[in-house]
């Protein structure tokens, strides 16, 4: 098919030409689609789509048009069937074996991943090795022209004017391709030499304390894992700069022009290189984005008052450019090919016509900040930090050693219980700190090179294809940057569309959870309620349950126990911090040669009241709601049995540890089973559920220690009460419900039970 000349419009260029998209479901792909629908009804749309979650691309793209709020206009002025009258989906995975794809006039390839810290590899096959596959089928398919979306950045560290020009850099993208692979394969074996494996243990232990070998294994995997993934995103950016790229972002962006220019460049090739995407200045409506953007962290950042300085350079020009100046450079390149064999390098932003200073950004953001401030800590505005652009290497000392002292706070902390309120404030208070502190890094690592850069990438193809709109067009497909006031669209659009993310649905932070009600649909029988005991329904623990036990027996010397126990103390808590169940076997060899019968009896007559005492009146009433809908109680523990017989009124099921006894009636010193702690909680749960016939998805689970973590995760609805530390973060993190049922002063819930059975 033979191209149109220069002139005449562009619905008029593309009418009845078959254009492939990819990417159309991600933020630059909808700004595409939407344009193309609403502006050239004689141009027939091929989707490639990769179906997800279980449904088909046909589906995604349905749902994508009936319900985004890209293509809210569109639906306003047609209906369904008129908007999939002109297009056509493929089911096209670009990760996989790609089906023959249909004829078709051009591509315009929008997909990929705008990140800065991507694995090596990963990125590879995103930005070239499937690219290679994907131009291959459309080559098949009869593509004269392609239009392939890189990044202005890939040739940011030239300082200056950048000229629209192939990448002056030598580049061999199968063979680095191919040393990405094998940089992957050596990582994933040096995390496997025992070496590693080592400290990956050492460093599950730290962080899980007393969960239990299960646990501690499934966060080894976890951290060795971490490791070769940070192993790779440091060799990209190494790779990256090596090269005279920022990181391996821009680094595979280049490999990738390199695919297309190995197989169309002898055919009809434009490269569009837009700078930093943001929300739409006009279409489809002023604002429009989907979800944050490259800068929009560090807007956001410094709205809440998390970024207190920034290492750019005051002077240093900040690339914006909204969505639809994108979009319409997109469809304007389309229409007007370049000739076969001379690719067009089009650079889509406002830099070099319309430039924007970092300075002038950080004025105009602090400027909307202060008109409409994001909601702090009750619901008074955050105060916004003031940045004096200080140099990279100064900030990175100052946050090394401010780092070094929050997280030594911490660690502490985390090996505090907290279980009073300044306790768990102070908690809240480093856990912020750490937050401020990471992300101050991550944006030093991801952004300090983009931050110091000093190109202004130079637009002339831009512009002359923006001469080549004629009438209506020109306003229709605005390609000009000069046309955007800064004022009005970070004050007035940007900003207000990016905290409109944060407040919506509720204008304030989302205050952590408190308990679930009790009632859940169904069959209240097919519901288990699951309660750990010390520190969870009681306030006491083994120890002060063995003190009062051997208090109350008149025959025990108790100031000798006492004192005993007092020098015994930093090995049990030593034990404890690494695992519960040696601690609990250590504890209770104290019990060797205790009549087991006579201890049973002390407790029924001398202790019940006083264990009843204990129990927290929250808890007990928490309970009770949970029997009352006729939900299964279970109490688990590492209590003795002995000391759990006042509760039977209360659980339905007490598993409990038991003491191993003699011939004679006395107490061994070991344990009759093992005792259930940690990841054997879940097992046990788990187990349990699959024999009762019990939904775990509708139970409820209570608990105190990062220690119960695997049991918490087990239940649809876990609730973490007067959490330690690190339970405290953990359930913060994944939203979980948080319960204080602590009290200063404790009243009797109870009288000892009649009839215990």
């Amino acid at each position: 098919m033979v191209w149109h000349g220069s002139g005449g419009s562009i619905a008029g260029h593309l009418d009845g030409r078959r254009v492939a998209l990819t990417g159309v479901t991600g933020f630059v792909g909808q700004a595409l689609l939407g344009r193309m629908l609403e502006e050239l009804p004689g141009c027939r749309l091929v989707l490639l789509v990769r179906g997800s979650g279980g449904r088909s691309a046909q589906a995604r793209v349905e749902d994508l048009l009936a319900t985004a709020p890209a293509f809210a206009r569109l639906r306003e002025h047609r209906d369904r069937d008129a908007i999939l009258a002109g297009i056509e989906v493929v089911d096209a995975d670009l990760d996989a074996d790609l089906p023959a794809l249909p004829p078709i006039d051009a591509l315009i390839h929008v997909a990929g991943t705008v990140s800065f810290d991507s694995r090596l590899d990963a990125a590879f096959r995103t930005h070239a090795v499937g690219l290679d596959t994907l131009y291959a089928a459309a080559l098949e398919a009869g593509c004269e022209h392609l239009v392939h979306v890189s990044t202005a950045y890939v040739t940011a560290l030239h300082a200056g004017p950048v000229p629209e020009a192939p990448v002056p850099i030598t580049l061999d993208w199968r063979a680095e391709a191919a040393a990405a692979d094998d940089l992957a394969a050596r990582a994933e074996s040096a995390s496997r030499q025992p070496a590693a494996l080592t400290r990956f243990l050492a460093e599950a232990r730290r962080t899980t304390g007393s969960s239990g070998d299960l646990a501690v294994a499934e966060e080894a995997e976890r951290v060795r894992r971490a490791w070769v993934d940070r192993q790779l995103v440091e060799a990209g950016r190494l790779r990256g700069r090596s090269m005279g790229f920022t990181d391996s972002y821009t680094f595979t962006k280049a490999c990738g022009e390199r695919v297309a220019e190995e197989r169309f460049g002898s055919r009809r090739l434009s490269i569009v290189r837009p700078t930093i995407i943001e929300s739409a200045l006009r279409d489809p409506a002023p604002g429009w984005m989907e979800g944050f953007k490259v800068a929009d962290p560090l807007i956001v950042g410094l709205g809440r008052g998390d970024i207190p300085e920034f290492p750019g350079i005051p002077d240093g020009v900040v690339d914006l450019v909204p969505v639809d100046l994108v979009a319409n450079a997109l469809i304007v390149a389309l229409a007007h090919p370049p000739e076969p064999g001379s690719p067009r390098y089009v650079t889509s932003g406002t830099g070099a016509r319309n430039p924007l200073t970092i300075h002038r950004m950080y004025s105009l953001v602090r400027e909307a900040f202060e008109r409409d401030p994001l909601p702090g800590q009750g619901g008074r505005g955050t105060p916004l930090p003031i940045w004096r652009f200080p140099g990279p290497d100064r900030l990175e000392k100052q946050l090394a050693i401010v780092t070094r002292v929050t997280r030594t706070a911490s660690q502490l902390a985390a090996r505090t219980p907290v279980t009073g309120t300044r306790l768990r404030e102070i908690s809240r208070t480093l856990g912020r700190h750490e937050r401020r502190l990471a992300t101050l890094s991550r944006f030093l690592e991801l952004y300090g090179s983009y931050a110091q850069v000093e190109s202004v990438f130079l637009d002339t193809e831009a512009q002359r294809l923006g001469d080549l709109l004629e009438g209506e067009d020109r306003e229709r497909f605005d390609l000009d940057p000069r046309r955007i006031d800064w004022h009005e669209y970070l004050v007035d659009i940007h900003v207000p569309a990016v905290t409109a993310i944060l407040r919506f649905p509720q204008a304030a932070p989302r205050p952590v959870p408190g308990p679930p009600p009790v009632i859940v649909d169904g069959d209240g029988g097919q519901v288990l309620a699951v309660f750990d005991l010390d520190g969870t329904v009681a306030d006491t623990n083994v120890l002060t349950s063995y003190l009062r036990a051997r208090k109350a027996d008149s025959s025990v010397a108790f100031v000798t126990e006492a004192a005993d126990i007092l020098r015994a103390l930093p090995r049990y808590l030593s034990l404890d911090a690494t695992s519960r169940e040696r601690f609990l076997r250590a504890f209770y060899q104290r019990f060797a040669g205790a009549d087991v019968a006579a201890l049973r009896a002390l407790v029924d007559d001398d202790l019940s009241d006083r264990i009843l005492h204990d129990l927290k009146p929250a808890a007990v009433r928490r309970i009770r709601e949970h029997r009352e809908q006729g939900h299964r109680t279970i109490l688990i523990t590492g209590a003795l049995a002995a000391f759990c017989t006042p509760l039977r009124t209360l659980f339905d099921t007490i598993v409990a540890a038991d003491l191993e006894v003699d011939e004679q009636g006395r107490a061994t010193g070991h344990l009759a089973t093992p005792p259930l702690v940690g990841a054997g909680r879940a097992a046990w749960l788990t187990w349990h559920a699959a024999e009762t016939g019990a939904d775990l998805a509708r139970s409820f689970a209570y608990a105190d220690s990062r220690s119960d973590l695997p049991m918490l995760r087990c239940v649809g609805h876990p609730v973490a009460v007067d959490p330690d530390a690190a339970l405290h973060r953990e359930a913060r993190r994944q939203r979980w419900a948080i319960a204080t049922w602590s009290s200063s002063a404790q009243t009797p819930v109870a009288r000892r039970p009649v009839g215990i059975r």
